[in-house]
């Protein structure tokens, strides 16, 4: 868990640990429970301490803010639980948490991850977020977690669609290999 929030928290960190931190967690949570161990102390703490780090000395969460980011990242991660069929293929139709089983089925079993964007989920994001009532902080939380999520889906996708060269350009700018991606018109 403290390797996930590492990966998640600092900024242009290395997609490899974070798709491998997620596997490990899907694997402990295959044998234990998912709502005892997130609501747990140690839980708590580890996250605290991370998002510490995350922040800096000048800038800590409030009670509020941690427990509103810690909320979504239990949401977040809840995806862990679920049980993945082996397939011949997994696809996406964005990069953020609809892509984590296909970085999950490629890492543990090899298979193919296929993503096709009609937009940019990170776009998309970026707006909304401008409009929410939340905390600077809290936005910044949600920000981090879900570019270090898309970040890691570019990364692991055998292949990733785009509709225009608009939208093309974002996915290079977020970390998508040019070699991988698809112009479709």
């Amino acid at each position: 868990f403290r390797s996930l929030l590492r990966c998640m928290l600092v900024r242009g960190a290395p997609v490899e640990p974070l798709g491998q931190a997620l596997v490990e967690l899907q694997v402990y949570f295959e044998e234990f429970d998912y709502p005892t161990t997130m609501h747990s102390e140690m839980a708590w703490s580890a996250f605290l301490q991370a998002s510490r780090r995350w922040l800096g000395d000048d800038r800590q969460l409030n009670l509020e803010e941690a427990t509103a980011c810690m909320r979504w990242l239990v949401r977040y991660l809840g995806i862990l639980t679920v049980p993945q069929p082996e397939t011949d293929l997994v696809h996406a139709s964005m990069t953020g948490l609809a892509g984590v089983p296909g970085v999950l089925a490629k890492l543990r079993n090899g298979t193919p991850y296929l993503v096709t964007e009609h937009g940019i989920y990170l776009r998309e994001l970026y707006l909304a977020l401008s409009r929410m009532d939340y905390s600077l902080n809290c936005r910044r939380f949600l920000l981090s977690l879900n570019e270090a999520v898309v970040r890691m889906n570019y990364h692991f996708a055998d292949q990733i669609t785009s509709l225009g060269e608009f939208n093309r350009a974002w996915q290079l700018r977020l970390g998508a290999d040019g070699s991988k991606t698809i112009f479709v018109a």
